[in-house]
């Protein structure tokens, strides 16, 4: 089976994004599942928050696709 992945970028926070995860076959969808990303220390593992740069990018994304 030849799958195509969609990835739609819904929430983006101070130390985290979601994402929406589809896989879709030639007859139709086979799974969608969401995805949290959390950005962390290396020190101490808890969470920090992206980074200016990334985030305004991640904005700018969502401005062009909006959920």
């Amino acid at each position: 089976d030849v799958l195509q992945q969609r990835l739609r970028l819904q929430r983006v926070g101070g130390s985290s994004m979601t994402l929406a995860v589809s896989f879709d076959g030639d007859d139709g969808p086979r799974v969608e599942f969401g995805q949290v990303l959390v950005c962390t220390s290396l020190n101490n593992h808890r969470p920090h928050a992206l980074p200016d740069a990334l985030r305004a990018a991640l904005r700018r994304a969502q401005e062009i696709n909006p959920s």
